[in-house]
């Protein structure tokens, strides 16, 4: 689904509330659409009922990871972009996910400069 002048419709996939809050607030504030799930499971039945633009993933949720997720949703839906986000120290984990195009990285706790920064960035692509 390309969004041309379109509202952007994001996926926010964390087993943590006040996460799935925020980024919901946040995002809604930024003129997102926003669907909230928490887990990597619920992620993919809705990859296959709904289009999105964005998906805002963590990487440790329980039982499907996100990095099976990721892999899960981008052969269904490979024009998403992703922003991957963690507490841990994964980025060696996510080395080959985070070459590619369209895919970001979200440390937590958030950076609020470099969430602002990444959410510009998604709106104009």
């Amino acid at each position: 689904m390309e969004s041309h002048g379109k509202t952007k419709r994001v996926l926010i996939v964390d087993d943590e509330v006040a996460v799935r809050d925020f980024l919901n607030r946040f995002l809604t504030m930024y003129g997102f659409e926003v669907k909230l799930v928490m887990s990597g499971q619920s992620a993919i039945e809705v990859f296959k009922e709904y289009d999105f633009d964005i998906v805002f993933l963590d990487v440790r949720i329980p039982y499907v990871d996100g990095i099976k997720t990721y892999q899960e949703a981008n052969k269904l839906k490979p024009h998403l972009k992703f922003v991957m986000m963690s507490g841990y120290a994964v980025e060696d984990l996510l080395k080959d996910i985070l070459s590619k195009d369209g895919v970001y990285f979200l440390k937590k706790p958030f950076d609020m400069e470099e969430l602002k920064r990444i959410i510009q960035e998604l709106k104009r692509t």
